[in-house]
């Protein structure tokens, strides 16, 4: 059995050598189905992009998608991909991101929303991630629109994940709007999330956007606190 929660906890928590070790033990100890070999890839990409290896996550997430096509496996697909624009975006390589932003939505529009349980979490997939590729490109109005519409989703759905993630980036988009109040608002939501889930690998980052903002404001005792926490 594929011990998902475990390994994500393990890359959340800031134990990227870790879940490595742990995800490498199961591929050489244990008989994986193609499923569980696209999961453990995408796991493998996610702590290669927080540890700032770009070339090794992409390249994991392009094994994953790779295989995830082969099976015609939509929602891993969708994961997959999900890996690949996260890296290329850090990467700053945007030549080839509407493209796979496209097979995303072609995957979303091939699901039934009446019949496919997960269709609302791949939509707000979908939005996050084209919400995310407005902001890359300075577009941060139509970042907001899209990271607003993901994050009613996943609020609705109780993806915490996505949910916080959404929320500090919908945080970010208001900062260079220069809507503090907004932004202050969202990096709290993000912020009380992560923390009640203990994924420090995401609290610190939110962190230091709220003091940096909150400096900025000339609120420097409120920044010293947040960029503390």
């Amino acid at each position: 059995m594929l011990r998902t929660t475990e390994i994500k906890d393990l890359i959340y928590k800031a134990k990227y050598i870790e879940a490595t070790n742990l995800i490498h033990g199961i591929i050489e100890l244990e008989e994986i189905d193609e499923e569980t070999t696209i999961q453990l890839l995408n796991f493998l990409s996610l702590a290669a992009l927080k540890q700032g290896n770009l070339d090794l996550a992409l390249e994991k997430s392009d094994q994953a998608f790779e295989i995830a096509l082969g099976i015609n496996d939509g929602l891993l697909a969708i994961e997959s991909l999900r890996s690949k624009i996260d890296t290329l975006l850090k990467m700053s390589k945007f030549d080839k991101l509407n493209i796979f932003l496209l097979n995303l939505q072609k995957f979303v529009k091939e699901s039934d929303p009446e019949t496919d349980s997960k269709f609302n979490y791949k939509t707000a997939i979908y939005l996050h991630l084209k919400g995310a590729i407005e902001r890359y490109k300075g577009n941060f109005q139509l970042a907001v629109l899209n990271y607003q519409e993901s994050l009613q989703l996943s609020s609705e759905l109780e993806d915490l994940e996505t949910m916080a993630i959404t929320a500090n980036h919908l945080g970010i988009a208001f900062d260079h709007l220069g809507d503090y109040d907004n932004a202050i608002y969202y990096y709290n939501q993000a912020l009380k999330v992560f923390e009640e889930t203990e994924y420090i690998s995401y609290v610190g980052g939110v962190s230091m956007n709220m003091g940096l903002l909150l400096y900025q404001m000339g609120r420097h005792k409120e920044a010293l606190i947040d960029r503390k926490s």
